[in-house]
């Protein structure tokens, strides 16, 4: 970080914004130092979102609607949780973003393969799989406690798919906007249980049974997620200037909390973000 703090004295700047998930946690820590305002999270609330086994004892604790979830340490474990889960279970890594280590499987003998090969055992969750229903993702702004602004999506389809096992990349695809009428109460309540005053970003995401009831199975803490509001500005809510606005500790240009803007109708649709270039072999050894 004294690399950074250099950066933001030489340029005089007055807001700093991590732009990865790998960065949030090291900012958060020495915001003070920094020499210009952020607006990042607590850093306790960053380290429980960021540990998916300690934030799912922290939604359980609270009542917050999650799919069950245990550590796998061994072998034995594993095997409960089959039989716990019904015979199918969903791994994945307890750290990590874009579906890290992500694997559904009713085969005891993959779940034991995948977890020798990605060397998980103690480093993985087993969680009941939810089917049926939509993946949702719930995007809210906070500051100081107060919901500032949500706005919700609906994910139609994975981007790149394809080159995953568990169809899970972190990559947009097509979304829609909007959420189901459930998700506020469930967003607002996974939030809650993670912070008595919430301030920063906090990205919940979704998943839906056949009846359309929503599970949390995890929040994106400190950024906008990257199909999310900072791609999209307008009139009611640019997401970039609100979070330097609350960050340099401004209010809102509008009346909180502002419930999902975006019409619900639009459908986004991403593609890759340029067009390839061709350079000559010196330069790339330069």
């Amino acid at each position: 970080m004294p690399a950074i703090a250099r950066l933001v004295r030489s340029t005089r700047a007055d807001f700093v914004w991590p732009g990865h998930d790998s960065d949030i946690l090291a900012f958060a820590r020495d915001r003070h130092s920094l020499g210009a305002a952020t607006f990042l999270p607590p850093i306790e609330d960053i380290q429980i979102c960021r540990n998916k086994m300690l934030s799912y004892l922290r939604w359980k604790e609270c009542g917050v609607r999650v799919p069950e979830t245990v550590m796998i340490n061994d072998r034995a474990e594993l095997t409960r949780a089959f039989d716990q889960f019904g015979g199918e279970v969903w791994l994945r890594a307890v750290t990590g973003a874009g579906g890290t280590g992500a694997l559904g499987t009713d085969s005891l003998r993959k779940a034991e393969a995948w977890l020798e090969v990605h060397d998980g055992w103690g480093r993985f969750t087993a969680a009941q799989r939810i089917k049926g229903g939509q993946r949702l993702s719930w995007e809210s702004v906070w500051a100081h406690g107060e919901l500032i602004a949500v706005q919700g999506r609906r994910q139609l389809v994975q981007g790149f798919e394809y080159l995953t096992m568990s169809r899970i990349t972190g990559v947009p695809g097509v979304n829609q906007w909007g959420t189901p009428p459930e998700a506020d109460e469930t967003g607002m309540a996974a939030v809650r249980a993670i912070s008595p005053s919430p301030h920063g970003n906090y990205g919940v995401d979704m998943v839906c049974d056949a009846t359309g009831a929503p599970y949390v199975t995890e929040i994106n803490i400190g950024r906008f997620n990257n199909d999310g509001l900072i791609h999209w500005p307008d009139e009611k809510l640019n997401a970039a200037d609100l979070a330097v606005r609350l960050g340099l500790g401004e209010k809102p240009p509008f009346e909180p909390p502002l419930m999902h803007p975006k019409k619900r109708d639009n459908v986004i649709i991403y593609g890759m973000p340029q067009m390839p270039v061709e350079v000559s072999w010196d330069e790339v050894r330069e």
